[in-house]
C-alpha cells in the first residue's frame, strides 16, 4: 500500500523533534518494514529541507513552506499556503490513503479524495482542535483515555456520529530498545558530565522547558530538596528549535535568569537535545523523572520510557496522567504539592521507595510495538472514503430535574474545588469532593437542587466547562 503522511512537526534523519515526532517516526518504520511505500511531507525547515530515505521504502519530503516552528504554523503568506495545497495535492493522487498526524491539515477539501485516517496527538493546539471539530474522515485515532473522554465531552456533542469513527491506540514502544543501560561517553559528553560524575544525583526533566511542561514547578521542587541533598542536580535540555526562534531562545534565558536568582546554578545542567537513540542512557543515570506539569498532553511517553528503564516517575494527578493505565506505577500527587513531591524524592534517593517487580512485565504486554503497528496498519488498510458526519442541533437545551450532569473530562477535584485543566483555574463556587471526585459520577438536576445548588449555578458551570450533560441511559 502507498501511504501519504502530513506532519506538521519535522522529521529529521538522525534525532527526534519530540514526543508526537517519535511516534510518527515509529509508526512509519514498523509499517515499511511490513512492505508499504511511505512518502511523508513535513514543514521545511533551515535545518531540514532536503528529501531523505529515512528508510528504503520511506521517503520524507520537508517542502512545506509553512512557519518553522510553532505556534501557529499556518502564520505565513497566503501564497505559502497555497503552495502546501498543491504539493500535497500532486501526491493524493499517487497514493492509496492518506494519513494526517494529529489532525493538522486544516484544508478540507484535501481530504477524503482517497481514504484519509486522522490521529489526535493533543488535545490543545488550534490546529489539531480545528482538525478534530472539522472530522469527517474515515477514522479518528486517539492515544488515550483522555483524548477520547475530551473529545466525547465536546465536538461529539454536534457530532454524535464521531465517536462510532473513533478508535483507540495506545503508542507503541521498542521495549528491546528501552531497557536500562550504562551512560556512555556519547551521553555524558551530551550532558557536560564527567566519568566521575556519573553516580551523582540526577533529577530528569525530558521535555521542552515550558512553563506548561512543569520547569518552575521542577526548580521549586530542587530548590526544596537541595536543602538536604546540595548535590543533586536537575537535567535541562535545550531545546532543537532554540536555533531558529528568538522567542524560544529569550524565553529559555528568562528561565537561567530565575535559575541565577534562586541560587540554583550550580544544581542545573543545560545540555544539548538528547539523541533518540541515547534515550535508555539518559533514563538509566537519572535517580527520578518529574513530569509535573500541566499541559494538556494526550499520551505521556516519558512516563513509559522511563518505567522500561526501570526508574520511577514522578507526575501530577491531572490531565493524561489520571487515565493512563499505568497509574499504579506512578508516583502521583496533587498539582503544586511541592512538598510531597519532594519528599517522594528524598523517598527515592533514599531507597524507601522501588518500583513495583511486574511493572516492565505489565508495560511489555501493553506498549508492544508490533501490536500498535498491527492496529495502525488495520485501520490504514480498511480505511474508505467516509460520508460527512450528521451535525446535530447545537443549540443549548434547558435543564429538567431529569437532565443528568457530570464533571467535562478535562476537570477534577482537588483541594475541595474543581480544577479545570484548560483555564488551569480552581472554580470554587459550590462544588464538593464528596460529590465530585470521580469524571464518572453523575446526577440528575433534581438531586442537585436539592443538595442545595440553584439553576443558575448549573447552568453556569456548564457554560464555563466544567458540568456537562450526560445523555447515557
Amino acid at each position: 500500500m502507498n501511504i501519504l503522511i502530513f506532519s506538521l512537526g519535522p522529521i529529521f534523519k538522525s534525532h527526534v523533534h519530540g514526543g508526537s515526532q517519535k511516534v510518527l517516526r515509529d509508526l512509519a518504520l514498523g509499517l515499511a518494514e511490513r512492505g508499504h511505500k511511505i512518502n511523508i511531507v513535513c514543514i521545511k525547515r533551515r535545518d531540514n529541507f532536503e528529501p531523505f530515505q529515512l528508510h528504503d521504502n520511506i521517503l520524507v519530503e520537508p517542502i512545506l513552506p509553512l512557519k518553522e516552528v510553532f505556534p501557529a504554523p499556518y502564520f505565513t503568506s497566503p501564497f505559502n499556503i497555497l503552495k502546501t495545497v498543491q504539493l500535497i495535492n500532486e501526491r493524493l493522487a499517487i497514493n492509496d490513503v492518506f494519513y494526517i498526524h494529529d489532525a493538522g491539515l486544516n484544508v478540507e477539501f484535501l481530504k477524503n479524495k482517497i481514504p484519509t485516517v486522522i490521529s489526535l496527538r493533543d488535545f490543545y493546539y488550534p490546529e489539531t482542535l480545528v482538525g478534530a471539530i472539522n472530522f469527517n474522515e474515515s477514522v479518528v485515532i486517539v492515544n488515550s483515555d483522555y483524548t477520547y473522554d475530551c473529545l466525547r465531552d465536546t465536538f461529539a456533542a454536534i457530532k454524535p456520529g464521531m465517536m462510532d469513527r473513533t478508535v483507540k491506540i495506545y503508542n507503541g514502544f521498542k521495549t528491546d530498545f528501552f531497557i536500562r543501560k550504562k551512560p556512555s561517553q556519547k551521553l555524558l559528553e551530551h550532558l557536560n558530565i564527567s566519568q566521575i560524575e556519573q553516580d551523582k544525583i540526577y533529577l530528569g526533566f525530558p521535555h521542552r522547558a515550558d512553563d506548561s511542561k512543569g520547569i518552575y514547578e521542577s526548580l521549586t521542587v530542587l530548590e526544596q530538596l537541595v536543602t538536604t541533598n546540595p548535590g543533586a542536580r536537575l537535567l535541562i535540555p535545550e531545546y532543537i528549535d532554540d536555533a531558529l526562534s528568538a522567542a524560544n531562545r529569550n524565553y529559555t534565558e528568562s528561565i537561567k535568569n530565575f535559575i541565577d536568582s534562586k541560587g540554583l546554578s550550580k544544581n542545573v545542567i543545560f545540555h544539548k537535545w538528547i539523541p533518540h537513540g541515547l534515550m535508555p542512557e539518559y533514563y538509566s543515570i537519572c535517580k527520578v523523572i518529574l513530569c509535573i506539569g500541566d499541559f494538556l498532553e494526550a499520551f505521556s511517553n516519558v512516563t513509559i520510557e522511563a518505567l522500561l528503564c526501570g526508574t520511577p516517575v514522578i507526575a501530577i494527578d491531572s490531565v493524561t496522567y489520571k487515565t493512563m493505565p499505568v497509574q499504579k506505577y506512578l508516583l502521583r500527587f496533587a498539582r503544586g504539592r511541592f512538598d510531597l513531591i519532594t519528599n517522594a524524592v528524598k523517598a527515592i534517593l533514599d531507597d524507601n521507595y522501588k518500583l513495583p517487580g511486574n511493572a516492565r512485565e505489565f508495560l511489555l504486554d501493553r506498549f508492544s510495538m508490533a501490536r500498535f503497528i498491527d492496529e495502525y496498519e488495520h485501520i490504514l488498510m480498511n480505511s474508505v472514503i467516509a460520508e460527512p458526519l450528521m451535525i446535530t442541533d447545537i443549540s443549548e437545551n434547558s435543564l429538567r430535574d431529569d437532565t443528568f450532569l457530570r464533571l467535562t473530562a478535562w476537570c477534577h477535584c482537588a483541594n475541595g474545588h474543581i480544577y479545570n485543566e484548560y483555564s488551569k483555574e480552581l472554580y470554587q463556587p459550590f462544588f464538593s469532593i464528596e460529590l465530585f471526585s470521580s469524571n464518572f459520577l453523575r446526577y440528575d438536576v433534581k438531586t442537585l437542587l436539592n443538595r442545595g445548588f440553584k439553576i443558575g449555578e448549573l447552568q453556569k458551570a456548564i457554560e464555563d466547562g466544567v458540568l456537562i450533560v450526560d445523555h447515557k441511559s
